[in-house]
């Protein structure tokens, strides 16, 4: 694994405190403490080096992504976010959408209809793709 764009900053190693509730995992706290980050200028032109570049909500640099789209691929990491405002400023910068959900919630339409067809749903050109990811309860 190459390390040699990896930044050290001086502060708080983040972290988040999480909860297994009914076989669910629960975010209870967290300190972001070093996390929130700008890239520099040459980690801007480093991206262009890379096939794809993988980030989520939980990076804060959803402003940078159409410089990023602009050098390479991105790969985005919506979590268990399904607002559709949000997704809608997001996918058209990324090639991969994540989502993630447990067996009892999937992505709704505003009526709480299940969506019909997730791939296209956010204005997919063919030049994207989405991947679901079911977090499944652990007993």
């Amino acid at each position: 694994m190459d390390i040699s764009r990896l930044r050290m900053e001086d502060g708080q190693t983040a972290y988040c405190v999480i909860e297994t509730r009914d076989g669910d995992r629960v975010f209870v706290g967290a300190n972001l403490g070093v996390s929130i980050i700008a890239p520099s200028p040459a980690d801007l032109v480093a991206l262009g080096q890379y096939d794809a570049v993988h980030t989520g909500r939980s990076s804060h640099i959803d402003t940078w992504l159409p410089r990023f789209s602009k050098v390479t691929k991105v790969s985005y990491d919506l979590a268990i976010v399904h607002d559709r405002e949000c997704i809608a400023r997001v996918a058209p910068h990324c090639f991969w959408h994540l989502f993630h959900f447990n067996n009892a919630i999937a992505l709704r339409e505003p009526d709480g209809k299940p969506l019909a067809d997730p791939p296209n749903a956010f204005g997919s050109d063919g030049n994207h793709q989405t991947i679901l990811a079911c977090s499944l309860r652990h007993s």
